[in-house]
């Protein structure tokens, strides 16, 4: 009944907002939408109207798992294929001011949305966007990254969405795993790690390429709705240069574990 009761609300207003606008000369009804759009967490906002894909739990997810902690003071971070930017501004705000983020997105409305959350938050003077492909972005990269994080294309077996936009922010026809690790391990610095996050499914495809390309897995969370799940419906990996005995864990989305690991960042939570 609340979302009813919301909507009759925004019904009403979008009734008086038109008789405004020809009394008042006020902007369209279309220049507001970022306003009702834009997704609220404790120290940004993001605006997704023009992203094909809209902000999830996936990219919270990586945002919140991918390991920084080794980042040093003046580091610098690459998220990959970057959407409206969550993973981004959620990397600057578990780093220091002198640490650097470089966001890649090759959609142009999603970069638009990128550069203005990017442009709206207090991190906006350490973080660059770059509309481009990834495959010609990285053989011309003279920076070698501390991390990289990517929510990267998935659903490659699928059934195709008709809009392009969207087609290219899910299926791996656009960038698929190994030259997304190929070239990630080109661009990584010796202490650097690469964190993902993929389907569940995928997990093999990702492990292949990253033994081909001579990384290593560090860390491996599987994640669950609930538990007592029997699949679990994504997987978060962490890659490395240097072999390890990895850390292997599940995470449950109805958890304490999971709260606290995003309690910074959503609203309502401590």
């Amino acid at each position: 009944m609340e979302g009813v009761g919301v909507l009759k609300v925004l019904q009403y207003f979008c009734i008086l907002y038109g008789r405004w606008k020809r009394n008042f000369r006020l902007p369209p009804y279309p220049a507001l939408l970022p306003v009702f759009m834009a997704f609220k967490f404790k120290r940004f906002s993001i605006d997704d109207t023009r992203t094909a894909m809209k902000v999830g739990t996936d990219g919270v997810l990586l945002g919140a798992w991918a390991g920084l902690s080794a980042v040093p003071e003046n580091g610098r971070i690459l998220d990959i294929g970057c959407g409206s930017g969550i993973v981004a501004l959620m990397c600057a705000q578990r780093t220091r001011e002198q640490t650097v983020i470089d966001a890649i997105e090759i959609d142009e409305g999603a970069a638009r949305d990128a550069a203005a959350n990017f442009g709206n938050s207090e991190w906006h003077g350490r973080i660059n966007l770059f509309c481009t492909d990834f495959a010609v972005f990285a053989p011309s990269c003279s920076v070698e990254y501390d991390a990289i994080v990517s929510n990267p294309p998935y659903f490659r077996n699928s059934l195709k969405p008709d809009d392009r936009a969207r087609d290219m922010a899910r299926h791996t026809s656009m960038l698929d795993y190994d030259t997304l690790v190929f070239w990630s391990g080109k661009i990584l610095a010796p202490n650097g790690r690469i964190s993902l996050i993929s389907p569940w499914e995928s997990y093999d495809d990702i492990a292949r390429a990253a033994t081909e390309n001579r990384l290593f897995l560090q860390r491996r969370s599987d994640i669950r709705t609930a538990a007592g799940e029997d699949t679990p419906k994504r997987v978060l990996t962490e890659w490395g240069r240097t072999p390890a005995d990895y850390v292997w864990d599940c995470i449950d989305l109805n958890s304490r574990e999971y709260s606290e690991m995003v309690g910074d960042f959503y609203i309502g939570m401590p």
